[in-house]
């Protein structure tokens, strides 16, 4: 299986080192993660239904693939739709099951994900 690239997006990184000096670099990291977690369950299913993706790109206001222009059915692309909000919950479970009382800002940001990506 052939990996795609993945780029960073400038204004992620900026970010990142900006984020060191402010004391909130762990945060962000764990957004970023969530980001990466939730596109990766795309890239997944979108591997899974033999989709060619160009690259993910990461950026300061989300994930973006870019895959080829191909014609699936309405299933599968529920399916692949579905699977980086079944990660956003996964992610919630995670923290609530193992009461990671400290990553509690990251349930409040895989909620929101779950409501962007119904809209």
């Amino acid at each position: 299986m052939k990996i795609a690239k993945i780029k960073i997006h400038y204004s992620l990184i900026f970010l990142l080192i900006l984020s060191l000096f402010t004391g909130s670099f762990f945060k962000i990291l764990g957004i970023i993660i969530c980001i990466f977690l939730h596109e990766f369950s795309h890239f997944i299913f979108l591997k899974l239904f033999k989709v060619n993706v160009k690259y993910l790109e990461l950026s300061i206001i989300g994930g973006i693939l870019e895959i080829e222009n191909v014609s699936l059915l309405l299933y599968k692309k529920l399916i692949i739709n579905l699977s980086g909000v079944c990660a956003n919950i996964i992610i919630i479970l995670f923290i609530r099951i193992f009461n990671l009382e400290v990553l509690n800002y990251l349930v409040t940001y895989n909620i929101f994900i779950i409501l962007f990506n119904a809209w």
